[in-house]
């Protein structure tokens, strides 16, 4: 180590900054790519609840005019 610091002039102290910024990269870094598989599992997790939602706006509206169609029905019977 003291060849390496003779020859070029800096100090311990760069190469430990060096090896540390080196190791926070790394980790940053592996976070990142781990962050990317969650962020896509939290979209499609979204998009299907959004699917869901539709189906069941769909199923209820389908279910409302059913029931409207009942009781027009009905009125239709009562008065004839």
């Amino acid at each position: 180590m003291k060849d390496k610091l003779e020859k070029t002039g800096h100090k311990k102290g760069y190469y430990r900054f060096k090896g540390a910024m080196s190791l926070c990269a790394g980790v940053i870094g592996l976070s990142i790519l781990a962050a990317v598989p969650i962020g896509i599992a939290y979209r499609a997790a979204i998009l299907q609840a959004e699917e869901e939602e539709i189906s069941q706006r769909k199923a209820d509206e389908s279910v409302d005019s059913t029931s409207a169609k009942e009781s027009n029905l009905l009125c239709y019977i009562v008065v004839a």
